[in-house]
């Protein structure tokens, strides 16, 4: 192919977009629940949550409904619908229209994440294809870190703004125009008859567990900035680009860690995120947030890819498009019920701020800690 670097760079691009999805206006949420102060804070939340539940709808369906069609146009569909859902929230006069354009903004997302990821497969094998996917999450991640610091300093002129970063699909747009060929078509996979083994639900369990804890930064960030008095959506940009930077670098040593550590490779990094959430619960200072803030962030860069790399090892190859695209329902469907979970603690314990909630689920996460910690110590005794 020619012009492979322009190629390589075009793909590893649009992984920017992947990762900035709901979470890219998160520190402007403080200045949303201002503007509409009277709707209930866990509907403010779907802001940054209702992309994920029509990610999940639409790249269940794009198969079917774009059976040979040109990947090329439907990542061009994508790109567009993304800048229009980031135009719309600049311009929405109300919530609910807010909240459309944040649905089209998750439909635009379940169109190009499959097809991105799709196209490395076409073009890339075995080593190559994993170290072109381990830099499309690096560089995904570090221009998420950057959109995410950009919209939270944005975000001090105005919340609406703050939309704008979704703009910068069109910076990805020209050169998927010029060097993405149409030559790669979506196809149905002939394997709905094998079915997928048992253990799969309990990394999907994983991932939807992980991911409704993990939303908790994301949907809560802005507002806990705010109601600690220490300081603007600014800082919240940074405290949550603090965390996008963790998963970056964790990544790097991924392998490294995992055979080090060994068995208490999953335990640790529970245990990690529950003194993250803890010492958010009782942080009163920056210093204490950035560093509860990198604790959680090197969590979540372990957690997520031990439980899709163990899951890929546990199905053939002809079943691994279909666990991953179950595995990713999970990921998503966490993120929707996140703010929901939310609301749930709050109305168990009767929780009064967001502190209360970081704490509450700080214990949750304890106990799945001791669970999996005492699991793994009896799975070691019973292979020696």
């Amino acid at each position: 192919m020619k012009n492979k670097l322009i190629f390589k760079t075009t793909l590893l691009s649009i992984g920017i977009l992947n990762v900035m999805g709901g979470a890219a206006v998160a520190p402007a949420l403080s200045k949303i629940a201002q503007e509409f102060s009277q709707f209930d804070q866990t509907l403010i939340k779907l802001v940054i949550s209702l992309p994920a539940l029509f990610v999940i709808f639409t790249s269940t369906i794009i198969s079917i409904f774009v059976k040979n069609t040109s990947k090329k146009k439907i990542l061009i569909i994508g790109l567009i619908l993304y800048a229009i859902g980031g135009v719309g929230g600049i311009y929405s006069p109300n919530l609910f229209i807010l909240l459309t354009f944040r649905a089209i903004t998750g439909i635009a997302i379940g169109l190009i994440m499959p097809i991105s990821l799709s196209l490395i497969a076409d073009y890339y094998q075995k080593d190559e294809k994993k170290k072109m996917m381990g830099f499309m999450n690096a560089i995904g991640n570090l221009g998420g870190m950057i959109m995410m610091i950009l919209s939270g300093f944005i975000a001090n002129f105005s919340w609406r703004l703050s939309f704008s970063v979704y703009l910068s699909s069109i910076l990805v747009f020209i050169p998927v125009l010029i060097f993405i060929p149409f030559k790669n078509h979506v196809t149905l996979e002939n394997n709905n008859k094998i079915k997928l083994p048992k253990k799969t639900i309990r990394y999907v369990l994983g991932a939807l567990l992980s991911m409704l804890f993990f939303y908790l930064l994301p949907t809560n960030m802005s507002l806990y900035i705010a109601q600690q008095k220490l300081g603007s959506t600014g800082i919240a940009g940074l405290s949550l680009g603090a965390v996008t930077l963790a998963v970056f670098f964790i990544g790097l040593f991924f392998v490294k860690l995992f055979h080090w550590l060994k068995r208490i490779f999953l335990p640790s990094a529970i245990l990690m995120i529950t003194i993250g959430f803890l010492l958010l619960s009782y942080a009163n200072s920056l210093i204490l947030v950035f560093l509860a803030c990198i604790l959680i962030g090197i969590s979540f860069g372990i957690i997520m890819p031990y439980l899709i790399n163990e899951l890929s090892d546990q199905v053939s190859p002809q079943l691994a498009n279909k666990a991953m695209a179950i595995i990713t329902v999970g990921i998503f469907l966490g993120q929707f019920l996140s703010p929901f979970f939310q609301k749930l603690l709050i109305f168990i314990f009767q929780l009064k701020s967001i502190k209360s909630i970081f704490f509450t689920s700080s214990f949750f996460l304890l106990s799945i800690f001791v669970f999996i910690f005492v699991k793994s110590l009896t799975h070691s005794d019973k292979m020696k």
